[in-house]
């Protein structure tokens, strides 16, 4: 598969895609903050 990498990173808008699915995956939280986290990938069905 031929992809063009950047040599460095830009910020930009999210790029939102269509058809999406979302798994929520392992929280945990510290004595500061709570981190959530998912994974979200295109969903071809």
């Amino acid at each position: 598969m031929d992809v063009a990498i950047p040599f460095t990173w830009t910020e930009s808008d999210p790029k939102l895609i269509a058809n999406t699915h979302m798994v929520k995956l392992h929280s945990f939280d510290t004595k500061i903050r709570k981190v959530d986290t998912l994974v979200s990938y295109k969903n071809d069905e």
